[in-house]
C-alpha cells in the first residue's frame, strides 16, 4: 500500500491527468537530464492551430478530446525513445534524443502529417492542424531555458509563416524578438509621453448632398521629430494588452472628437475606427460604446467599426462576431476594410450585419488601366448593392479613377485626391469649405 501510495503521489506530480503525458514540471526535469548528457538532441514545441476557437465553438469536452488526440497521435508516431510533455493548454513539447538535425525537418513534417490523420473522438471531419517550432541542443542553447526559448522562437515564426508548419529556430528569430520587445517598450512609453494622435481622412459621397464621414487614423510623433503610420509599427498589435490600450486611446479621441464637432455644429456622417482583436477580446472597448450610445452621448451612426478578414480566421473569431453583433444593435456603422485581399469575404458578407465594404486600394491604383482589376471592382460594387450595402473606394488619387468610380455607381471614395489625413483644425476647415461650396 505505501509503494502505490507513493507511486500516486509521483503520478500526480509528474503526469498530466488528461493526455497521461509528462507534465511541465516532469518535461523540464528531463530537458535538465538530457543536457547534463551532454550528446546532441533536439526539442520541439507544438501548438494546436486555433485550439481556443474549437474549445469556443464547440465546448471544452470537445477540447479534451482534442488534446487527448494529440497526445495517442504524438505517442505513436514518436515511440518510447523520444519524452512526450504537455506544458500546459495546447502546448505540447518533445525531446528528439541523438537527433543532429540531419533529419529533423522530416521528421517534425511526419509529426504533422501524422496529426492530421488522427481521428478525434466524437468529432466527425475534425483535421488536427498545428505549428511547430524546434532547437538543437547545444547549438541554439545550451541549457533548458534556452534551448525552450530558441524553440518558442521559432514557433512564433511558425505561426508568421501561416501556421501549420514546422520552423528550425535561426538567429535572426531572436534578433527579430528583440526587436519586438524593443518597439513594445517604445510604444509603451510613447503613449505615456503623449506622443500618439489622431489624424482624419475625409470619406467623400460621389453623389453629393451627405456630409463627408471620416476615417481616424493613428499616427506616432518620435522623439526624433519622424511621425510614423501603424504600418511601421503594426507588430505592437499582437500583444493584445497593448493593442486594447492603444484602441482605448484612440476611442477616446474620437469620442472627444464627436463632442466638440457636435457643440460646434460641424457637419459628419461619421468618424471610422479601425478596430483590432485585441479591442474586441478586452470588452471594454465595446462596452464604452454601449455607454456613450445608450447615454445619449453619441447616436449609433456617428460611429463605424472597420474590421478585417484577419481578425474573424484569428483565435478571437467568435469574439469579434459577438462584437459585432453588440455594435450593430447599438446601430453603430460596421465596414468590412480591405475587401477582396482575402480568402473568404464573401461568407462573411452573408453572416455578419455589415453596413459597409472598403474596397482595397491595391485594386483601385490600376483600375483605370488593367481590366482585371476594373471587372473586379464593378463586380464587388455591384454585389455589395445587390446586398443592400454601401461601398466605398479607398486610395482613389487620381481625377480619372473618381470619374470611373462614379460611372460604376460607387457610392464613397477617399484618398489623396480628395485630402490626406488631416488634422482636427484642418479637418474642420475642409468641411466648412465644402458646405461653402
Amino acid at each position: 500500500p505505501q509503494k502505490e501510495a507513493e507511486q500516486r503521489l509521483w503520478r500526480l506530480a509528474n503526469i498530466d491527468p488528461l493526455t497521461r503525458l509528462a507534465n511541465r514540471r516532469r518535461f523540464l526535469e528531463l530537458m535538465v537530464t538530457a543536457t547534463c548528457k551532454g550528446t546532441p538532441f533536439a526539442t520541439a514545441i507544438l501548438d494546436i492551430d486555433h485550439f481556443k476557437d474549437i474549445n469556443d465553438s464547440a465546448g471544452h469536452h470537445a477540447g479534451d478530446q482534442l488534446l487527448i488526440a494529440v497526445g495517442q497521435a504524438l505517442r505513436a508516431e514518436l515511440g518510447e525513445c523520444d519524452a512526450i510533455g504537455r506544458l500546459g493548454g495546447d502546448e505540447f513539447a518533445v525531446i528528439l534524443h541523438e537527433e543532429d538535425g540531419t533529419h529533423l525537418q522530416q521528421r517534425l513534417d511526419g509529426v504533422l502529417a501524422a496529426l492530421r490523420r488522427k481521428p478525434v473522438a466524437e468529432m466527425d471531419d475534425c483535421t488536427i492542424h498545428a505549428s511547430i517550432g524546434a532547437a538543437l541542443f547545444p547549438r541554439d542553447g545550451k541549457d533548458a531555458a534556452s534551448l525552450l526559448k530558441s524553440a518558442d522562437l521559432a514557433l512564433y515564426a511558425a505561426k508568421q509563416s501561416g501556421r501549420g508548419c514546422a520552423r528550425r529556430f535561426k538567429p535572426s528569430y531572436r534578433e527579430a524578438a528583440d526587436q519586438r520587445a524593443g518597439l513594445r517598450t517604445a510604444i509603451t512609453h510613447a503613449m505615456e509621453r503623449n506622443e500618439l494622435f489622431i489624424l482624419y481622412q475625409p470619406i467623400v459621397n460621389l453623389a453629393g448632398g451627405q456630409p463627408m464621414a471620416f476615417e481616424a487614423l493613428l499616427r506616432w510623433r518620435r522623439a526624433d521629430g519622424g511621425i510614423h503610420t501603424p504600418a511601421t509599427f503594426g507588430e505592437v498589435f499582437e500583444d493584445e494588452q497593448i493593442a486594447a490600450e492603444i484602441g482605448n486611446f484612440v476611442l477616446t479621441e474620437v469620442l472627444g472628437q464627436i463632442d466638440r464637432w457636435k457643440a460646434e455644429g460641424v457637419p459628419f456622417q461619421w468618424i471610422a475606427i479601425n478596430a483590432t482583436l485585441g479591442d474586441f477580446r478586452a470588452r471594454a472597448f465595446v462596452d464604452r460604446i454601449a455607454d456613450a450610445v445608450e447615454s445619449g452621448r453619441i447616436s449609433g451612426e456617428q460611429l463605424c467599426i472597420e474590421i478585417t478578414e484577419g481578425m474573424l480566421l484569428d483565435r478571437g473569431a467568435r469574439a469579434v462576431r459577438d462584437a459585432v453583433d453588440r455594435l450593430n444593435a447599438l446601430g453603430v456603422e460596421i465596414a468590412f476594410d480591405d475587401f477582396g485581399t482575402g480568402f473568404a469575404s464573401l461568407t462573411h458578407l452573408r453572416q455578419l450585419p455589415i453596413n459597409h465594404v472598403k474596397i482595397d486600394r491595391s485594386f483601385i491604383e490600376s483600375i483605370c488601366v488593367d481590366g482585371k482589376d476594373r471587372v473586379i471592382v464593378e463586380s464587388v460594387i455591384d454585389l455589395a448593392h445587390r446586398l443592400g450595402l454601401k461601398v466605398v473606394a479607398e486610395g482613389v488619387e487620381q481625377a480619372a479613377q473618381a470619374r470611373l468610380l462614379r460611372r460604376l455607381e460607387c457610392d464613397s471614395i477617399q484618398g489623396f485626391l480628395i485630402a490626406p489625413a488631416l488634422t482636427e483644425a484642418l479637418a474642420t476647415d475642409f468641411v466648412r469649405r465644402d458646405i461653402a461650396c
